[in-house]
């Protein structure tokens, strides 16, 4: 858990920000990765931004997460949603 508060030294402007995130390790082990859920949010302003983190999975041989999804809430209610699911074991030549 964490939470926040910054002030850009540029102009002044602030934000808050927390999230509650819980990590462990993929099945294979911390060597192979970890598995993420949870929440972030930010605050400033223009508005509230919200961050779902649902079972993303990442292993350290991977550039993005093989698993899971990321749901961004923008302060004027849309949504933008990444989803990864793994095809294959190994990437083809």
């Amino acid at each position: 858990m964490h939470e926040l508060t910054w002030t850009r030294v540029a102009d002044g402007r602030t934000g808050e920000g927390s999230g509650d995130r819980v990590e462990r390790p993929l099945a294979g082990g911390i060597e192979e990765g970890i598995s993420i859920n949870g929440t972030r949010k930010w605050t400033g302003k223009r508005g509230e931004w919200n961050l779902d983190i649902d079972h993303i999975e990442m292993r350290w041989v991977d550039s993005l997460p093989q698993a899971g999804s990321l749901v961004l809430t923008t302060p004027k209610d849309k949504t933008i949603t990444l989803e990864f699911d793994r095809l294959a074991d190994a990437a083809s030549a």
